[in-house]
């Protein structure tokens, strides 16, 4: 057969690089220590040329410096460095020009780069984080395939053939890093087009099927199949979707690889090794579960998630459900938000633990193997305690079953002890019931972790130091309960909390793990809000002594919550005051101080300072209408309004500056909406928006300008409060 000319090489080696986009360099920068040493070696070719020709490269040498390529490449993707991985692109398109250089200059077509190489880059664009990752990965993709096609027009007479067909052929890892770089994706079209990508592997692999079975040559030479992890990859992109529609697109995924499993058959698969490849396994059938967990389904939805679950334990099955199955199943029974969800996890635990007793007997290794992979692990003890916590208010018992699967998981030989998610999962479950003993129960369980972690050294694993959760939770059974005194004892485990940051080190945000986990931060403002909120509810204590008390509680949390917006000082926690902290402070007011001037200056003093601080929300403007009399009220807000009274006016209606740190519960800012819209339909916004910030300036009935530290007008009013001094007002 006819070696093609050198001319036809180079053109058709041109055609795929401009359809990736890669420009040969001439010649290429330098990516790594072999690469420094070929370019130096190229550079001083020029001189020996005429002494003595430099010995060419073995096949097994030039494997080698594919080799060195990619796993440099490799290298960059796994680093912890974002520019790092960022950069990855870049040198995987360097190795390729490289190759391509030293093909074109030594005539060896070995050289030419192969799917590995393209494969590299595939996976550093899927890695890298870019905007656009995705979608340069598919590029890649897409001009392998047209470059492997023209490769085979050209060469279907050449001595080449099928060597360099196959050389720029995508294979499954091809496919299955496009597929990953989509689900990783944040377009809104991600799991769109990796599913596209998907079903036209399933489709060729179809027809392919279908023509084999019919002794018939298949169109294009081999077909690339796709495998147990490339279908995984999309089903992963449907589940991160969050949604109905994704779990529904999950389920169909999985139905059509059972389809194509069961079409090519076991006699295929022996024959080219192809069926089993396709096969779902434990992670695929797991991934459809956590797909409908994650849909926000209810009960529907857990139900669903049951079934597969089902269908794996189905007698002939070819997957056996293991261990990341059953807590699938078991999360999205907590997440259901249904009554009968803390029953159906014990359920699947005591099943669970059944079917591993049974697969425990000693059989055979398979056997054994089998009854490790169903032992539940701290994964699943925690789901079922977060089931059973989710169905707490309405259950009485639920609080109780839930410290039997917390014992159970602590005397699981097998299974690592209770970490601080496993102790948070109870206090919720305690918080949300509405026993009597809830906040005591809390309380012990919380100072119980306080004194275990201080045991306790900081790399020990089954450290179980409490997080602002933690002491959130336990604060909520306070303000929720009908314990007389609560605000006290509230206060008191604030104090606690503050003192353990100081003695054993930051309390974090969350010592669960993942983004939350920082220590420090403006998230234990929510253990300020929880103590001012038990203040608050403490308007219908009996003894009139713990009335006056809440009130000077919330007057002293508040300060310290004030103080410690600051950098902390003395080891102190540090903690900003936000919308929620000003709209409680407001209701205590509201709930414990009797109408009239003292209340007035109060409330005109708090919204002051809330201004000032950007925090005006919902919430507040709310507390304010209950604290304040209307005339207050509309001293306040008047300015804003245009002039108009202050009960006519409209969260929307305040300036921008008055909310621009305030955020609501559905998302977003405050202070992105509203303002100019409003005031334009008044006319003359411009106008109103500069007597707000006049306003800005004053202070409404019975106070002064707020000071620096926000506090002291609430001291001389609270002093002169009587025993009687309160008033139980409906609590919103």
């Amino acid at each position: 057969m006819a070696v093609p000319d050198s001319a036809d090489v180079r053109r058709d080696d041109g055609d795929a690089q401009k359809a990736i986009g890669v420009v040969p360099p001439s010649p290429p920068a330098a990516s790594s220590a072999a690469a420094a040493e070929e370019a130096s070696e190229g550079a001083a070719a020029p001189k020996k040329q005429k002494r003595a020709k430099k010995r060419p490269r073995t096949r097994r040498q030039i494997a080698q410096l594919r080799y060195v390529m990619i796993r440099d490449v490799e290298s960059m993707i796994r680093s912890s460095d974002p520019a790092v991985r960022a950069s990855a692109p870049s040198r995987a398109r360097e190795n390729i020009d490289r190759l391509e250089h030293l093909a074109r200059e030594t005539g060896d077509l070995s050289y030419r780069p192969d799917a590995s190489m393209y494969n590299s880059l595939v996976r550093a664009h899927a890695k890298s984080g870019g905007r656009n990752a995705a979608k340069r990965a598919e590029d890649v993709l897409d001009a392998m395939r047209e470059a492997s096609t023209s490769t085979a027009k050209a060469s279907a007479d050449a001595e080449e053939g099928e060597d360099g067909i196959a050389r720029m052929r995508p294979d499954a890892k091809t496919y299955t890093a496009v597929i990953d770089a989509w689900a990783r994706s944040k377009d809104r079209d991600a799991p769109v087009r990796a599913e596209r990508i998907l079903f036209r592997m399933m489709d060729e692999a179809e027809d392919a099927a279908r023509m084999a079975a019919a002794d018939l040559p298949v169109p294009g030479g081999e077909v690339v199949l796709p495998t147990s992890a490339t279908c995984d990859a999309v089903l992963n992109a449907w589940a991160r979707r969050n949604s109905r529609e994704g779990a529904e697109s999950a389920e169909r995924i999985l139905a059509r690889m059972e389809k194509l499993r069961d079409a090519r058959g076991e006699a295929d698969a022996e024959q080219q090794g192809s069926g089993a490849s396709i096969r779902p396994t434990a992670y695929s059938y797991a991934t459809v579960i956590s797909a409908w967990a994650r849909s926000r389904g209810g009960a529907e939805a857990a139900e669903k998630a049951e079934a597969v679950l089902t269908k794996m334990l189905a007698k002939g099955s070819a997957v056996r459900p293991n261990a990341v199955a059953f807590n699938a199943v078991i999360d999205a029974w907590s997440r259901s938000g249904d009554p009968r969800a803390g029953t159906k996890a014990v359920e699947l635990l005591d099943r669970m633990e059944g079917l591993r007793r049974k697969a425990a007997v000693p059989e055979g290794d398979a056997e054994d193997d089998d009854a490790e992979d169903l032992r539940p692990d701290v994964i699943t003890y925690n789901s079922v305690i977060n089931a059973l916590a989710a169905t707490a208010s309405s259950d009485p018992d639920a609080p109780r079953r839930a410290g039997e699967v917390f014992a159970r998981l602590e005397s699981d030989a097998g299974c690592p002890p209770p970490n601080v998610r496993s102790y948070n999962s109870l206090l919720k479950a305690w918080a949300k019931s509405r026993l009597p003993e809830s906040a005591v129960k809390a309380d012990e369980i919380l100072r119980g972790m306080i004194d275990e972690a201080a045991n306790k050294s900081g790399g020990d694993e089954s450290d179980v130091r409490p997080d602002v959760v933690s002491f959130s939770t336990a604060l909520d059974a306070w303000a929720k309960s009908d314990e007389s005194g609560k605000a006290t004892k509230a206060r008191s485990l604030l104090d606690a909390m503050v003192e353990f940051h100081r003695e054993a080190g930051p309390v974090k945000a969350s010592n669960e793990g993942g983004k939350g986990d920082r220590s420090n931060g403006d998230d234990a403002v929510s253990c300020y809000n929880a103590v001012l909120n038990a203040c608050a509810l403490s308007a219908n204590d009996p003894n009139p002594d713990e009335r006056k008390r809440a009130l000077e509680v919330s007057v002293s949390t508040f300060r310290a919550c004030r103080q410690s917006s600051s950098a902390a000082t003395g080891g102190g926690i540090r903690s900003r005051p936000d919308a929620v902290t000003y709209g409680t402070m407001l209701k205590c007011v509201s709930n414990l101080v009797p109408p009239g001037q003292t209340r007035d200056g109060m409330a005109s003093s708090l919204f002051g300072r809330c201004r000032d601080d950007g925090l005006v929300s919902t919430m507040v403007l709310g507390q304010l209408r209950r604290a304040a009399s209307p005339g207050a009220v509309d001293e306040l807000l008047s300015s804003a309004a245009g002039g108009s009274g202050g009960k006519a006016v409209d969260i929307s209606d305040l300036p921008k500056e008055w909310k621009k740190n305030a955020k609501e519960r559905g998302g977003g800012r405050r202070g992105a909406t509203g303002g100019s819209a409003a005031a334009g339909k008044r006319g003359g916004g411009g106008k109103n928006r500069k007597g707000g910030g006049r306003h800005h300036h004053k202070q409404g009935r019975g106070g002064r300008r707020s000071s620096d530290d926000g506090d002291e007008p609430l001291l001389p009013v609270m002093r002169g409060l009587t025993e009687t001094s309160w008033q139980s007002g409906k609590d919103v």
